[in-house]
C-alpha cells in the first residue's frame, strides 16, 4: 500500500429527508450537506442557478493508511451494521448510500474486495464509488 492512499466517505442522497436527520441517524457529523430545494451554490458560497434536486449528506471517515482498503472498508461496514434498520428504511423511501473512495496512486496499485465484504455492502444497500487520482492527496476534489 506504500504506493497508494485512500480517503473514504459515506454519501447519502434522499428525495426529501433533512440531511441533519441522516447524519444524526448514523451518528456522525456531516462534512457537506444540503436539503432538497436549497439554492445551488459553490463550496465557497457563490450562488448558482437552480435548486438542489435531492437532499445530500457527506460523512467522512478518519484515515487509516496502515491497513489495506479492503480491511478499512470492512471495519466501516461493521460499524454501520447497527444502522441496518435505518439504512433499509432510507433505501425503501428512495434514498441511496455509497462509499465514495478517493484512491491516490503514483503507480500501479490495487486491492481485492472479497465477496463477503461485497455481500455485506449489498445487505446494507451501500454502493461503491471510486475516483482514482494519479497525483498527490491534496489534488482531489472535495465532493
Amino acid at each position: 500500500m506504500a504506493d497508494a492512499r485512500f480517503k473514504i466517505s459515506l454519501r447519502l442522497r434522499h428525495p426529501s429527508m433533512d440531511p441533519r436527520e441522516m447524519s444524526k441517524a448514523i451518528g456522525m457529523d456531516a462534512k457537506f450537506q444540503w436539503r432538497a430545494g436549497d439554492r445551488r451554490m459553490t463550496p465557497a458560497g457563490t450562488l448558482l442557478e437552480g435548486h438542489r434536486e435531492h437532499s445530500y449528506c457527506c460523512l467522512n471517515f478518519p484515515e487509516d493508511q496502515q491497513k489495506s482498503l479492503s480491511h478499512v472498508l470492512g471495519k466501516h461496514v461493521s460499524s454501520l451494521r447497527k444502522f441496518k434498520q435505518f439504512l433499509d428504511e432510507f433505501h425503501a423511501s428512495g434514498g441511496s448510500a455509497e462509499f465514495f473512495i478517493g484512491w491516490f496512486v503514483d503507480r500501479n496499485s490495487g486491492d481485492i474486495l472479497d465477496w463477503s465484504l461485497l455481500r455485506e455492502l449489498a445487505d446494507l444497500h451501500i454502493s461503491l464509488s471510486f475516483d482514482i487520482y494519479g497525483g498527490e492527496v491534496g489534488d482531489a476534489p472535495t465532493r
